[in-house]
């Protein structure tokens, strides 16, 4: 049985033997969520975050084995297993990288742990030459939401935090409307904390010029999410609306308790506990002039556009804890 599959475009998670802990945090963190929503996202989480050397439960109605059929022949992923070496996997890559029109697709799979499989297929610039490599580094979206609430379930461990603590009650200096006066860490992560879906225009506005100038995202970030909360929830408390600023309102959260920045709480104690040594925030290339690894890429016109690894090349630095981490595949 093939426990993880990794598959990464410019928005994708991934798996690892060093991510056990991560996942059983996590499996913590959506058996509390105990809302309509909770079956897809643990299903995602089971999928993307499966613990290496899991098994099916037993089932006690089937035959012996003198009676099964003779197993089937081992696929090329046991084969490799077996001998240790991994599997190309680029052909099949590619394949889906033309069927979906990507410019590029990575992949990688794992058994108990050991990478069995991984490959690469397009470029890293539409309109360049320069393919992507399975070691090149990816651009992970919203999968940072995953890490973050990881995050917020550290701290409910080490008792600095509770999942029904009220984010008002958190933030003492921010004025709240009374509409969010029962908003808690939970909700937030669970998208029902009364966050609109939408970011106000003119606080993502805010949000990129601070990233113009460079701002501390921690800075940006508490006053984005400051705003908000002055201001009468976008949906009821207890409503379903995905929302990165519920998101970020968990950041703030986290920088309020430990008094370190998210970016800051990411690196020391998800990345460096776990040996994830190549991740990091914003656009994973970093010279324009070499394509040193994968550009962002927006539809426009109904055409793939390359953007430039600048402040555009990734969401805005203050949305680190809804999506800005970007990460290799074997991290």
């Amino acid at each position: 049985m093939l426990h993880s599959v990794v598959v990464s475009n410019a928005s994708a998670c991934h798996e690892s033997r060093r991510w056990r802990r991560v996942a059983r945090l996590l499996a913590a963190t959506l058996a509390v969520f105990a809302t309509p929503f909770a079956t897809p996202f643990a299903t995602l989480f089971a999928t993307l975050f499966a613990t290496a050397g899991c098994s099916a439960p037993a089932d006690h109605s089937a035959p012996p084995v003198s009676a099964q059929p003779d197993a089937a022949a081992p696929s090329a992923v046991d084969a490799a297993a077996a001998a240790g070496a991994p599997i190309d996997l680029s052909s099949e890559l590619e394949a889906l990288r033309k069927t979906h029109g990507l410019p590029a697709l990575a992949g990688a799979a794992y058994r108990d742990g050991a990478l069995v499989g991984a490959g690469a297929a397009g470029v890293r610039k539409l309109g360049d030459p320069t393919a992507v490599t399975s070691s090149d580094v990816w651009h992970l979206g919203s999968c940072t939401k995953a890490m973050t609430a990881t995050l917020v379930g550290l701290l409910v461990e080490e008792g600095k935090l509770a999942w029904t603590d009220k984010i008002a009650t958190l933030l003492p200096d921010a004025v709240v409307d009374p509409s969010f006066a029962s908003a808690t860490v939970e909700m937030s992560l669970q998208h029902i904390a009364g966050f609109a879906e939408d970011i106000p225009s003119a606080l993502f506005d805010d949000m990129w010029a601070a990233a113009e100038r460079a701002e501390a995202p921690e800075v940006t970030r508490k006053r984005v999410v400051y705003a908000t909360l002055a201001k009468p929830a976008g949906v009821p408390v207890g409503s379903f609306a995905y929302s990165n600023t519920g998101y970020m309102a968990a950041g703030v959260v986290l920088e309020r308790a430990t008094g370190k920045s998210w970016e800051t709480l990411m690196k020391e104690r998800l990345f460096a506990p776990l040996g994830m040594n190549r991740c990091g925030f914003g656009p994973a290339a970093t010279a324009p002039a070499t394509v040193d690894q994968p550009w962002a890429h927006f539809e426009e016109g109904g055409k793939l556009m390359p953007v430039a690894p600048d402040v555009y090349g990734d969401n805005p630095r203050s949305m680190g804890p809804a999506g800005t981490v970007h990460c290799p595949l074997e991290d």
